[in-house]
């Protein structure tokens, strides 16, 4: 047993489980500060890093390393110990974590290890001492092992060994010499492991061995070993004196004057084991009990374990002692998970077991107390559950989570109890943040409005990271009109936020939609559905503002749309879209700008009647169908030029809508590519419109459509100009041709001086960007003369030509 040695015990990937007090004491680090941290915190830059991965190649291969190692405290100060790296946590024959043992070592020692650290001597290279003759020609059988591995033997070895020479040892390791298990009942492996770590406190001991030969013949030996420290290498060495015993020891132990096997079963298992005699007093222990306990096994034989065992309940922290009282004569029993608390160090998590000691005549002797520590299993189980609970990157519940609190609180109000509120939060920038500055931007403000919106709430209140740019709050006794105050008060605190990244500064606004929560809600997704309508709705609105959910108007709308869905669909099949048009008039130079239309899509109900495009288009584009109308638009105009021009028609530039969905789709891109190539149009008779808000939301995907397109010769408008808050802001990053400027403005430009200044602005930075302007909704002759006095090249609308279906264009 290492007594007073700094262990610390690792799992396979080299992460920390466990620190004793000496660990403690020697590097100023505390449990908390290390368990689950990667050993290498305490490495220090001064060990090099060929030193340290042959290091851990050895320990990793199963095999022990020992020698001097350099470590860091937690002050930056370094020291220098003698270590052992060993296997550790036996199950089946195969380790699953490893124990590090420690001692400090004064300067001389710590000297003479120094440049031999620095040269990164490790432990499977042979640079040991230089035997002598004498050593060789022994008589005795020796061998020098390193790390477990033979690095010099002499003759009489190998002839022990079964081998013919010395060369046919070297190279090989215990385990590879030994059988699979040795006499005292543990695996070679395990047995191994626990002599080899001996080398660090004990300069000598003697232990009971069986090697094999290659006829597979059993040598059963008495080891008499000393560690060495080399001199040519910083690990440290084991010399090995074999007495060769003939026959099978009747001993069952391993080290000499051990004659129970359990006992090495027992400094193995990583588990505290102690035994108690029927008064309770303490019979017996191993040293993962020290370990755990913090005791030394003189200050634990004979004393009561209730007086050095401090148990609690998880829940109540109620002290306990599991091993008395009723059914303590029963078989091996498990008594449940406690928290232990030690007399030094921190508390740890246990799982305690049972079971009585009785002999040949089933009289009890006393109990044997299991404790397995599993603070880092519950720790871990604790990480999970509050993984699958809350958000990673804002540490707010998640969706699940909310959602699971947002049902029980439908619930709670089915009985009339209570009226409470839920808001549906959407950042109206986020996409534009991430799209221009990256991920990692992107990341960086949902983090800062997420602690904004901590800051603006009563403790009370739930706020969850919903996915995305989507927070969702539940105002806890809130009636709806003090929770349409908290909306404007979100906004008002987002309204003074700026996000800064790097050199660029954006302003931040958000559409919050709020429901009531009460007793006529059904469920938590009705109320969540409800607060997204909502929140699409503030959207629609103009962004930056609190839709309160009208649940019938909104619920007659949106069954409207649901029919609508079935209506398109069934048009789609039936051939009953159609195409019209509508004349783009230049206001000078006719010649030169030339004829242009707009290409415009209809449906024909049942009836034959034509549908208005506010009826079906708007719904289309909730529910995700607009990408097959803008489909079947392409193909069909795209055709219809190509019948023209065959038949030596002449072509204006033909202006075709594209929606957002499309432009988010690489895949319509392609299309619209490989119908050009069908029909081999000529590119500079077409033009693609999109929205100015489609544009600003999608600016990645918007500027790789416009780059794609503009590239082979077509034109690009950007529609609505001017309705968006940040115009101007993004027009330069969009190499459009055109600007469509928005009909708001243009028809009540004559009687509202503000419009009208819009236009001219609009007009005039156009035109400074080199680009040309289309007024629409121009509705009277007396609005198209004042537009062409402005200076706009195009005018469109009623008051210049009703649409009309394409096929009758002359």
């Amino acid at each position: 047993m290492l007594t007073g040695a700094a262990i610390i015990t690792l799992d396979l990937a080299g992460r920390i489980v466990s620190i004793n007090k000496e660990f403690r004491q020697l590097t100023g680090y505390s449990s908390k500060d290390l368990e689950g941290v990667s050993a290498k915190i305490l490495r220090t830059p001064l060990q090099s890093d060929a030193f340290l991965s042959g290091v851990w190649k050895t320990v990793s291969a199963g095999r022990v390393w020992c020698g001097r190692l350099r470590n860091q405290r937690k002050d930056g100060s370094t020291y220098w110990s003698r270590c052992t790296i060993s296997p550790d946590k036996w199950e089946n024959g195969l380790h699953h974590g490893y124990r590090v043992a420690q001692v400090q070592v004064g300067d001389g020692e710590a000297r003479a290890g120094d440049d031999e650290a620095g040269r990164g001597g490790c432990a499977g290279e042979t640079r040991g001492p230089e035997y002598g003759s004498l050593f060789r020609r022994s008589p005795d059988p020796q061998l020098v092992f390193e790390s477990g591995v033979v690095v010099e033997c002499n003759e009489a070895a190998a002839r022990l060994l079964g081998r013919a020479g010395r060369d046919e040892l070297l190279g090989l390791g215990i385990v590879e010499l030994s059988p699979a298990r040795q006499p005292a009942g543990v695996s070679s492996a395990e047995a191994s492991s626990d002599l080899l770590s001996r080398c660090l406190t004990e300069e000598s001991f003697r232990c009971r061995w069986a090697f094999v030969t290659p006829a597979d013949e059993l040598v059963f030996v008495e080891l008499t070993l000393v560690a060495l420290p080399s001199r040519t290498s910083c690990c440290c060495q084991l010399h090995a004196r074999l007495r060769p015993t003939g026959v099978e020891p009747r001993e069952r132990g391993l080290l000499i004057g051990t004659y129970d096997e359990r006992d090495v079963a027992l400094s193995l298992t990583s588990d505290g084991v102690l035994t108690i005699d029927n008064e309770g007093l303490v019979m017996s222990e191993n040293r993962a009990a020290l370990r755990l306990l913090g005791y030394t096994g003189a200050e634990l034989r004979g004393t009561a374990l209730r007086e050095l065992l401090v148990l609690q309940t998880v829940d109540e922290r109620r002290v306990v002692y599991p091993w008395e009282g009723e059914g303590i004569d029963d078989s091996p029993r498990r008594c449940g998970e406690f928290v232990l608390v030690p007399h030094e160090g921190e508390e740890r998590f246990v799982e305690l077991s049972c079971a009585p000691l009785v002999d040949a005549t089933r009289r009890r002797g006393g109990q044997v107390v299991v404790l397995q520590d599993i603070t880092s299993t519950r720790v871990m189980a604790q990480q999970l559950t509050w993984q699958a609970s809350h958000d990673a990157l804002t540490g707010l519940q998640n969706r699940r989570e909310f959602r699971a609190r947002l049902e029980a609180l439908v619930h709670g109000t089915s009985g009339g109890a209570g009226e409470h509120a839920l808001l549906y939060f959407d950042v109206d920038q986020f996409k534009l943040v991430n799209d221009t500055c990256g991920h990692a931007a992107g990341d960086a403000l949902i983090v800062q409005i997420s602690a904004l919106l901590r800051d603006c709430l009563e403790d009370e209140d739930l706020l969850a990271r919903l996915g995305g740019d989507e927070f969702g709050i539940i105002l806890t006794d809130c009636p709806l009109p003090e929770a349409r105050l908290v909306g404007k008060q979100l906004l008002d605190a987002l309204r003074g936020f700026r996000f800064a990244w790097e050199d660029k500064l954006f302003r931040v606004s958000a559409s919050i939609g709020l429901t009531p929560i009460t007793s006529a809600c059904r469920d938590a997704a009705t109320a969540l559905s409800s607060a997204d309508l909502a929140c699409h709705m503030a959207k629609e609105k103009g962004r930056n503002r609190v839709w309160v959910h009208d649940g019938d108007a909104e619920s007659r709308r949106r069954r409207g749309e649901m029919q609508w869905i079935h209506r398109i669909e069934k048009a789609l099949s039936e051939e009953r879209l159609c195409l019209y048009y509508q004349d783009i008039q230049a206001t000078h130079d006719v010649e030169t700008l030339g004829p242009r239309v707009e290409v415009l899509v209809r449906l024909k109900g049942e009836d034959g009647q034509l549908v208005q495009p506010m009826a079906f288009i708007p719904p289309a584009e909730r529910y995700q169908v607009m990408n097959r109308i803008d489909r079947w638009v392409v193909d069909r105009t795209f055709a219809w030029i190509a019948q023209r021009r065959a038949a030596g028609r002449p072509l204006p530039i033909f202006d075709i809508n594209i929606s957002g969905q499309s432009l988010g789709q690489e895949l319509f891109l392609d299309f619209v590519i490989e119908r050009l190539a069908r029909y081999a149009l000529p590119p500079d008779r077409l033009c693609f419109e999109v929205t100015e808000t489609v544009a600003v939301s999608n600016v990645v995907m918007a500027r790789t459509f416009i780059d794609e397109l503009v590239g082979r010769g077509c034109e690009f408008a950007l529609d609505d100009f001017g309705r968006g808050m940040s115009s101007f802001t993004y027009l330069k990053h969009l190499p459009v041709n055109i600007l469509k400027i928005d009909g708001s403005f243009v028809k009540n430009m004559r009687a509202d001086p503000l419009d009208r200044a819009m236009v001219e602005s609009v007009n005039h930075i156009g035109h400074m960007m080199g680009m040309q302007t289309i007024a629409e909704f121009v509705g009277d002759p007396e609005t198209a003369a004042l537009l062409t006095k402005i200076g706009v090249d195009w005018v469109q609308g009623f008051g210049i030509h009703h649409p009309a279906p394409l096929s009758e264009m002359p």
